[in-house]
């Protein structure tokens, strides 16, 4: 696919933020179709702009994510890992694509303090695998997920992930219907959940403007 591109973030009371995308999105995608790879990751969706944007929240009330350990499923880019990291909690960005690992271990070659990022190759479809990785990685004080309820299938796998990380918050956001109502049909038998929109309005791209809006799901009470 070639090599990434260097994209700078802002982020809202916080220094700017070096993110690495694919540079030819086409490329990228055709290599990816190839080696039987999901592309999707390869760029941020406008739902990881509004998990970041909650973690700044977060952020903000609580004076810093120091003391916590977040656990990113399907991380892409890694923003939100990124931005959990810039406000001084540990991060553990997780995804199963090649073109994902390879970006974020771009990005962090940037941080100076790249022991509290973490790279991890993870399917969080196995249900296995996830109980391993809390096991070596864990315990984890939050579990974030952007842009992985695109597909009923793919939002089913999310909710038991999501269970099995045993993070105490749970945040995850997507503006696709399509996977949101599979998405809490699985985990009902755990917890009541309700949606909230989530403004991106604290992290953007250095030179642009565009803020999003996203449903997010996170339990009740």
């Amino acid at each position: 696919p070639g090599r990434p591109s260097r994209t700078e973030f802002v982020v809202r009371g916080t220094r700017r933020l070096v993110v690495y995308e694919t540079a030819d999105q086409d490329r990228t995608t055709a290599a990816c179709m190839l080696d039987g790879e999901e592309p999707f990751g390869s760029v941020t969706w406008p739902a990881a702009f509004a998990a970041a944007t909650a973690l700044v929240r977060i952020a903000k009330a609580r004076g810093s994510l120091r003391g916590l350990t977040i656990l990113e499923l399907g991380a892409g880019t890694g923003l939100v890992s990124l931005v959990a990291h810039a406000w001084g909690a540990k991060a553990v960005a997780t995804d199963n694509a090649e073109v994902s690992l390879r970006v974020l271990r771009a990005s962090r070659a940037e941080l100076s303090d790249a022991k509290r990022f973490v790279v991890c190759a993870l399917d969080f479809s196995k249900e296995a695998d996830v109980a391993a990785a809390v096991r070596r990685l864990g315990p984890f004080d939050v579990v974030v997920a952007a842009a992985t309820l695109y597909v009923p299938g793919l939002a089913r796998a999310t909710a038991r992930a999501v269970v099995a990380s045993r993070a105490t918050a749970r945040l995850v956001v997507d503006p696709t219907p399509v996977g949101r109502a599979a998405f809490i049909e699985e985990l009902r038998a755990d917890a009541e959940f309700q949606e909230a929109m989530v403004e991106s309005s604290a992290v953007r791209v250095a030179g642009r403007d565009e803020s999003y809006s996203c449903p997010c799901v996170s339990p009740r009470g």
